[in-house]
């Protein structure tokens, strides 16, 4: 009845009061774009696609490594974590001895139709929800005022001037060394790392003005691993992406996807939660130093992104993780948004067993889950991918995020198309075990 009443005030209220209130309403426009593709809305992307003629045959030359950029003393820097004892058994374990490189694949053009569900919830929108009437006009109306903060208001986290061109320059300092280095080692590659650059450029511009208005701060500190100590419980609602990887090694679609979604869905900061040892994938990189390499690669864009050792002795999916997480934090309010592969956008997975939407919310059903009813929220963003469903019914806020306008997988990178690698991965390799993933190579 409270909310009826609300929506009436709203409605009956002066024009000048309602004109009032909707000059002070977010501009809901999408901050990325979406490929065309079999996913969501196809329409252009902030970088754009590099047609398959344009990218040459790569050639990974042994040349001296070039000095890749460190965080300037004072710099934000990522949280230390040290892996628990018992997932230690050695580093030297995880060096296996990889093929040579081949050269890197063409990237696709895409193409596909877009689902007319996922048309109205490209860039980050929420997809509509079923039914109507007085109570989808409030959680409308309750959307277009979410996450808009006043400046003045108790609680309200907005970084000083000075302090965010510190961490705006660092971030966008490293990120340009990263792509310099891997340039300089595989020039013929060049077209494909200036996709890269251009859409990492401006996803950091994005940020930045989000930190100028307030909107988020990356500054906000959570418990992301067990190890972590109990932070101050911050007055506000902290926005988190939660987003799971295996990071058999880290490739540039991971950490340009936590970029999109940090500005598209105003996040104060995504999560990474490294995938742990899994005796059912005996080729994966052990968790001895598959984490500390994933660690290297995440130090470069804090305090956007942390690392997370929460999966670390355990199997557990991302959906369980995003629950252990929460509960990491239960004083804190915050709405995490669980990022994911398009190909998890169904009911039930190849195996016929609950996938995402469901395992979230028979989660957030079950007080068992660890997260706080009162404090914890949790929708999904899923990246699109051809193939996925037109709709999927459900309870759970859906988001979608664009895909990547070139092909770039972990699998690629095993493969030999180290470009598609940050730097500080691919040295961290070529310095503790030479041989992994192809890297080192008389042919590299």
């Amino acid at each position: 009845m409270t909310r009826a009443l609300l929506l009436a005030a709203i409605l009956c209220s002066p024009s000048g009061t309602w004109a009032q209130m909707k000059a002070a309403a977010p501009v809901v426009e999408p901050s990325v774009a979406v490929p065309a593709m079999g996913g969501p809305a196809s329409v252009p992307l902030l970088a754009p696609a590099v047609p398959s003629s344009s990218l040459p045959t790569p050639t990974l030359p042994t040349l001296k490594m070039p000095a890749v950029a460190e965080p300037a003393q004072g710099t934000a820097r990522a949280k230390a974590h040290a892996l628990p004892a018992a997932a230690i058994p050695g580093a030297a374990a995880a060096a296996t001895a990889q093929p040579a490189p081949p050269g890197l694949a063409p990237v696709p053009a895409l193409d596909g139709s877009v689902p007319a569900a996922q048309a109205a919830v490209a860039a980050g929108r929420a997809a509509p929800e079923q039914g109507g009437g007085l109570d989808a006009s409030l959680r409308a109306l309750e959307r277009l005022f979410d996450g808009k903060r006043d400046e003045a208001a108790e609680g309200n986290s907005v970084v000083p001037e000075g302090e965010r061109r510190r961490i705006a320059g660092g971030l966008r300092a490293r990120f340009d060394a990263q792509l310099d280095a891997m340039e300089a080692l595989a020039p013929r590659d060049k077209a494909l790392l200036e996709v890269v650059r251009a859409e990492g450029r401006a996803l950091l511009g994005e940020i930045e003005t989000l930190m100028a208005r307030g909107e988020i701060d990356p500054r906000a500190d959570i418990r992301s691993s067990p190890d972590d100590k109990a932070p101050a419980v911050q007055g506000r609602e902290l926005r988190v992406g939660v987003y799971p990887v295996a990071a058999d090694p880290f490739q540039w679609a991971h950490l340009l996807i936590g970029l999109r979604a940090m500005a598209a869905f105003r996040l104060d900061k995504v999560v990474y939660v490294l995938a742990g040892d899994d005796p059912r994938k005996p080729s994966m990189t052990p968790v001895s130093f598959r984490h500390p390499m994933g660690q290297a690669v995440l130090d470069q864009f804090a305090p956007l992104f942390e690392y997370s050792a929460i999966a670390v002795g355990t199997t557990y999916d991302g959906e369980t993780n995003i629950f252990q997480m929460l509960a990491l934090n239960k004083r804190q309010r915050m709405k995490a948004f669980y990022l994911v592969g398009g190909d998890h956008y169904r009911l039930k997975d190849k195996n016929g067993g609950d996938d995402t939407l469901p395992k979230i919310e028979k989660r957030l059903k079950d007080a068992a889950s660890g997260h706080d009813p009162v404090n914890h929220r949790v929708e999904a963003a899923f990246i699109a991918r051809e193939g996925m469903d037109a709709h999927v019914p459900t309870s759970v806020e859906v988001h979608f995020l664009p895909n990547m306008s070139f092909d770039a997988s972990s699998t690629l990178v095993r493969d030999g198309q180290h470009a598609l690698m940050p730097h500080s991965a691919y040295d961290y390799v070529l310095k503790r075990s030479p041989g992994l993933y192809g890297i080192g190579a008389k042919e590299d």
